[in-house]
């Protein structure tokens, strides 16, 4: 049974969670919707958020009868044929949002950025790798959308020009970059009044303005 799974993981160090307990926990972790994050505590190190769940039953939440594109993962801006620019992310975050919205009946698509994880059931994922290819593959899905939620970490530059062959270490070398196009500003500049779009700014340091300008100008 499940029972001896539990044990093994409570000896790993997780921390279990069920009934009204896990309801509890939806309701501090998102209001009325029931978002629960699971967070797993192994070996003395937080491995952060591992997954997202909506709790239908336990929270009686009606399904969401909605469209939605979520992307996720960072694009790669090509140098020359093996080196690239690129932003960390691990795709975490959007997996688990396309997951949990999956789960309350929405008909997601995916578009994955050079993300590893496995797909999620009943999600549609189109794979990506540069920045212009996440734009083409969200906008072509946004048209049709009721909601875009854009969790990738599309690479800010990009080579003027992508060298033919691989850039030799002996070589002097003088990179020119020019900026990726703004998805985000484009998909708010066209977005219905009956569409959300939700986003995410990652500041250094205290920058809370800069984010709510971000906000004002994309939106």
């Amino acid at each position: 049974g499940d029972l001896p799974r539990v044990a093994r993981l409570t000896d790993l160090g997780y921390a279990v969670y069920s009934g009204d307990d896990i309801a509890t926990l939806g309701f501090l972790a998102h209001g009325a919707c029931g978002l629960v994050s699971v967070v797993a505590h192994v070996a003395g190190s937080f491995y952060g958020v591992l997954y997202t769940i909506y709790l239908i039953d336990e929270l009686h939440l009606p399904p969401l009868i909605l469209g939605v594109v979520v992307s996720a993962g960072g694009t790669r801006e090509y140098l020359d044929p093996v080196r690239f620019l690129g932003n960390r992310s691990s795709g975490l975050q959007g997996y688990a949002l396309a997951r949990a919205a999956a789960a309350r009946g929405a008909e997601v698509t995916l578009v994955s950025a050079n993300v590893t994880l496995p797909d999620p059931a009943g999600v549609k994922v189109v794979r990506v790798e540069t920045t212009a290819q996440l734009r083409d593959a969200v906008v072509g899905a946004a048209a049709s959308a009721d909601a875009v939620v854009m969790a990738a970490a599309p690479a800010d530059f990009k080579a003027n020009e992508v060298a033919s062959g691989k850039l030799t270490r002996d070589a002097s070398l003088d990179l020119q970059l020019e900026p990726t196009e703004d998805i985000l500003a484009g998909l708010g500049a066209t977005r219905t009044e009956e569409q959300t779009i939700v986003a995410f700014a990652a500041e250094a340091g205290e920058n809370v303005e800069r984010a709510r300008e971000k906000l004002l100008r994309k939106n």
